[in-house]
């Protein structure tokens, strides 16, 4: 955190230089750029993840190796059950429906959970 802090400190000493010394425009754009700089050093810190012990906002579906995580899809044995059913009798499209529904996943995820059922 300590660079964000650096950079929006030098952004607005030499804003407030600028005003001092009557150049209003130079003065307002530097200030301008100092809150553009701050604001990309801050979302590639928290998509790093420092500064921060658990990764929730900004975590990126990247792993460790660069490779993108499936998704997963977990519900109840009762609605499993039930998209099961719709599957069986050849409502697929609407057992994928139903996932999505029930569990907020992509449609890819939905998909490859329907066609996992058996």
């Amino acid at each position: 955190m300590l660079p964000v802090l650096l950079v929006d400190l030098l952004f607005v000493g030499a804003s407030v230089y600028l005003l001092i010394q009557g150049e209003l425009m130079a003065g307002v754009v530097m200030l301008l750029m100092g809150m553009l700089a701050t604001g990309v050093l801050v979302v590639r810190l928290v998509s790093r993840g420092e500064g921060s012990p658990r990764r929730g906002f900004g975590s990126s579906p990247l792993g460790a190796g660069g490779r993108l995580r499936p998704e997963e899809v977990v519900l109840e044995p009762e609605l499993v059950a039930e998209v099961r059913e719709l599957a069986r009798r050849g409502q697929k499209i609407a057992a994928i429906k139903r996932v999505r529904e029930l569990s907020g996943a992509s449609l890819k995820a939905a998909k490859d959970f329907v066609e996992g059922l058996g």
